[in-house]
């Protein structure tokens, strides 16, 4: 996972305390990824300012109802779209490709 946010960093960034995001994790409108103790959330699932890139929460309610792990789903986000590419599967959310991330997150499930 590159550039994983600790839970105090995240919080800091986003004013928000660490429950609050707990809620947002558990609620799907964040990723967040079991590290140690705690969760670590990937840099890449925000934009600029810090929101939450389009299609982020419908890709976790996608995973979770397939039964892929937020874990597996953060591997799968990271993915890269061909040999030599340099493209990743959560540079097609940015894109607005929702569909086509969502086709090959439950696809996992088959």
């Amino acid at each position: 996972m590159n550039h994983p946010l600790t839970t105090s960093w995240l919080g800091i960034r986003l004013g928000r305390d660490p429950q609050s995001l707990e809620r947002l994790r558990k609620a799907g409108q964040i990723l967040g990824v079991r590290r140690g103790g705690g969760y670590a959330y990937p840099a890449w699932q925000f934009d600029e300012q810090g929101r939450v890139i389009d299609g982020i929460p419908q890709a976790i309610a996608a995973a979770r109802s397939a039964g892929v792990s937020d874990e597996r789903l953060a591997e799968l986000l990271q993915v890269r779209a061909g040999l030599g590419s340099r493209r990743r599967l959560v540079d097609s959310l940015r894109d607005g490709n929702v569909g086509h991330v969502l086709g090959v997150v439950r696809a996992q499930a088959a």
